[in-house]
């Protein structure tokens, strides 16, 4: 059975308290999504509604001022008289007159005497009130009215001509919803303190929507400090909480739109049968301490175990962006939109890429939410967001809120050294250690970006997957690798149905596994799509450039029919063999537009020492004379290093229609001192020619790398060059998309072919080179030169029908050495063994 009808609702009460009291604090703070609002609303507007004073009606006798933040006994109410009140004299200790006066008064609530101020910003001097007045102030209780100073009774003359003080006067009981003399709360923390002290406006007794306030409050103990500071929440044990049926439809629907803002789902999958929801899948046993909710009408629940799709993800976990795709039950590979939280939009290429990027607004809050529940955590996405969401935040964000975001996440996993530090929106900082020295308890940061990842993938829009492939570069070491692998799997499994959970036997099924590196998987796949089916006997040689944000890799091997005769092929269609590997660590689209921005920084040191203006020394770059005061790693230098990088954004990537605004010598952005006062359209010098230049320059050190390592790879393969027909290098990640990279390819390819020409006195052209995949932009389910990864993660899966034989790793799948060894000579290095 994967579907049933219930009408019973099961909810841990340690989630209902904490859900209550969060709900209670995030009103306070502003949030308009909260149960609290449509009662607020309406005594927000009796609050502004009244006067000056903001006078409201209140059941009991009370009326409520708001310049005093407190309410007033009987001052409404016809039935009260001047002799309602009683008198006391001038220099009275102020308890046993106080006691009188509530023995006299019986309220629910208690109340006290009024100070000086009080008294005179609320009582004296009133233009407008809605009792009668004379003299400018309550004409019912008289002139001679006591207030409390130094914990004694002062009588005073309140007519607008006198206040004088006198011997004598009446006490009016005032119930204040703060401390003595505090007229400075928010008109939110007043609603607050409405419900808590059991007050009612006149004019909403019988609006349910207060009711429904005041009614669940008191289903709770609270612990309340400084009147609003919400401590401890307690629900009260014979409490008969009730829910409504539509905010719990409510809560249902929006559950993921709450965590990682996916569009709310349609409501009939609470009515069809074919649908239903994992969250009313729920055993009473699963439950600590189970409160029970009955609802009107019963709704559909699935079996979440009934939602596991038959199929594989591939993730390439990228610099810059994560690519995602799956494969169910066919042969075909579709990619996945991760990207985007409603996929009601129209398909766009921009969402199957997620940017590798993390804001953190309030990590306390995620991280006790994450924490707390084993399955689908209610972690809110106003609390950390991911992807677009992230990336346009951090691109509009104020130097100060600069490190609240974390971008480099592959960096930091791939290098031994590096720290990492991040202060959130609430000034936490999070200083973590290099990533193979996190500890089982450290916050971590790639296990909640696959945590967020998880969440788009499994919900009830796309099924539940259990098989993972994740990519790798080729120089990471098996450490590294299995970190990674480990991060991955937890925040996954994190994203999980708690209901399935509760399923041992499926839970475990969970598999994140390694696949091939990203330029053999890359490899696979564009031999197929350039239609490369190679006989029996016949090799096809391959290279792969893979150009991505952070590395570029390099792969060698050879792509050949299955062989029959040998048993571990026999049930393979093809094999791929890769047996050379290499990298260029720098060179990477971002680490180029970090070097642009420093060059261009570099020729404007002048203005920029003018106005105390800094940036960062990205890697491979030195320091200069006169970079003492402009080379900083402040927040505002990082900032000002990222907005120049995406300015100069569409130069890198060679885009028509905006090519035209670095052709005229300048160019301006907004850039922040070391003040972090913000200089808007600062104007930098710029020489287009130059900066082509620099990137030209890069990339070609890059291609002769490449270059250098093939050779490499096949003299230590025993393979000569001359026995080789044809070489084909297929270019490989976003930035091959570059207009540098082809030609200075077929530059260093006609260079070559000559030196191997004059080595060999064979006259043949042995390289051939294939642009990116993805040319036809209309077709967004091929791969791409970004996405072609992901796709060959699947199509060379154990079980695929590729086999991978990879003669770079050791038996323990480890890098087998990742180095050169060689001597300098003259300033360059001489390599000895490779």
């Amino acid at each position: 059975m994967n579907t049933r009808l219930t009408d019973k609702v099961y909810i841990e009460k340690e989630e209902i308290e904490k859900e209550y009291k969060q709900s209670w604090i995030a009103f306070l703070n502003g949030n308009k999504d909260t149960e609290f609002e449509e009662a607020y609303q309406k005594v927000e507007k009796l609050l502004t509604a009244n006067g000056e004073n903001g006078w409201v009606i209140m059941e009991d006798d009370w009326v409520y001022d708001n310049k005093i933040k407190a309410c007033w006994l009987g001052l409404c109410n016809e039935d009260y008289t001047h002799e309602s009140y009683l008198y006391f004299n001038t220099g009275t200790s102020l308890n046993e007159p106080l006691q009188s006066v509530r023995k006299h008064h019986k309220t629910k609530q208690e109340f006290d005497i009024a100070t000086e101020d009080e008294l005179f910003k609320s009582l004296t001097r009133i233009s407008s009130a809605p009792f009668a007045i004379s003299s400018k102030r309550v004409e019912k209780t008289g002139y001679a009215i006591v207030y409390k100073a130094n914990n004694k009774l002062q009588g005073i003359d309140t007519d607008e001509n006198c206040f004088s003080s006198l011997n004598y006067g009446i006490a009016i009981p005032l119930l204040r919803l703060t401390n003595d003399n505090n007229f400075s709360i928010s008109n939110r923390e007043v609603f607050f303190r409405f419900i808590a002290l059991d007050l009612i406006p006149t004019e909403l007794k019988d609006d349910k929507d207060y009711r429904f306030c005041l009614d669940k409050y008191k289903s709770f103990d609270m612990e309340v400090e400084n009147y609003t500071f919400i401590k401890n929440v307690k629900l009260k044990k014979d409490a008969k909480l009730k829910l409504s049926s539509t905010s719990l439809i409510e809560k249902l629907l929006n559950e993921d739109k709450l965590r990682a803002d996916i569009k709310p789902y349609n409501e009939k999958m609470l009515d069809d049968t074919e649908q239903g929801h994992w969250l009313l899948w729920q055993n009473e046993d699963d439950f600590k301490e189970p409160i029970t909710q009955t609802l009107k009408k019963k709704l559909v629940a699935r079996d979440p175990k009934s939602s596991i799709v038959n199929g594989t993800v591939g993730i390439d976990f990228g610099t810059k962006s994560t690519v995602v795709v799956y494969q169910k039950e066919t042969t075909k590979i579709y990619p996945m939109r991760i990207g985007t939280g409603d996929l009601s939009k129209t398909i766009d290429a921009t969402h199957y890429e997620n940017p590798t990027i993390l804001e953190f607004n309030n990590l306390a809050n995620f991280e006790k939410a994450y924490k707390a529940r084993e399955g689908r955590p209610y972690t809110k996405w106003q609390d950390l967001t991911i992807s677009h969401t992230a990336l346009n935040a951090m691109l509009n964000s104020e130097s100060s809120n600069f490190n609240a975001y974390i971008s480099e996440l592959k960096q930091w996993a791939g290098n031994k050294d590096k720290k990492l530090k991040m202060v959130d929106k609430q000034g936490f900082v999070l200083d973590l250690p290099p990533f193979l020295e996190l500890d089982e308890n450290d916050t971590n940061p790639i296990e909640i970006y696959a945590y967020y990842l998880g969440l788009y993938i499994n919900n009830h829009n796309n099924g539940i997957f259990l098989n993972y492939i994740l990519s790798f570069p080729v120089t990471y070491e098996l450490s590294i690798r299995d970190k990674i692998i480990e991060s991955f799997y937890k925040g996954i499994k994190k994203s999980l149905p708690q209901e399935l959970h509760n399923q041992p036997q499926e839970i475990e099924k969970l598999s994140i596994v390694k696949g091939a590196s990203e330029p053999a998987a890359y490899a696979v796949v564009a031999l197929q799509e350039y239609g490369f089916e190679p006989e029996e006997d016949e090799k096809v040689f391959y290279g792969v450039f893979d150009f991505g944000g952070g590395t570029t890799d390099f792969d060698f091997g050879i792509y050949r029919e299955a062989n029959e005769d040998v048993r571990k092929e026999r049930r393979f269609d093809y094999v791929i063999e890769h047996f050379g590997a290499g990298g260029d660590r720098y060179l990477g689209g971002e680490n180029l537009l970090e070097l642009l921005a420093f060059e261009l920084f570099k020729k404007n040191k002048e203005k920029l020492l003018e106005k105390s203006i800094q940036f960062i020394l990205p890697p491979e770059c030195d320091e200069f004379l006169g970079s003492e005061t402009l080379l900083s790693q402040s927040r505002e230098a990082k900032l000002n290093t990222k907005t120049l990088m995406e300015k100069l954004r569409p130069f890198w990537e060679g885009v028509e229609d905006e090519m035209h605004n670095f052709e005229n010598g300048t160019i301006e952005v907004n850039l922040h001192d070391v003040d972090a006062k913000q200089h808007v359209n600062f104007e930098l010098d710029m020489d287009l020619q130059e900066m082509q230049e620099i990137v030209s320059n890069r990339i070609f050190k890059g291609v002769q790398n490449f270059f250098h390592s093939l050779r490499l790879a096949f003299e230590n393969r025993s393979i000569g060059l001359a026995s080789i027909e044809e070489i084909n290098i297929f270019l490989a990640g976003n930035s091959s998309k570059s207009m540098f990279v082809k030609i200075l390819f077929e530059y260093e390819i006609e260079k070559q072919t000559l030196e191997f020409k004059e080595s060999t006195g064979i006259d043949k052209e042995i390289f051939k080179i294939f642009e990116p995949l993805g040319a036809d932009k209309s077709n967004l389910e091929k791969p791409t030169g970004k996405t072609g990864v992901a796709f060959g993660l699947i199509e060379t899966r154990e079980g695929g029908d590729i086999l991978v034989i990879d003669h770079n790793t050791t038996e323990n799948e480890d890098i087998a050495f990742k180095y050169y060894l060689g001597e300098s000579r003259k300033k360059k290095f001489k390599v000895r063994v490779s």
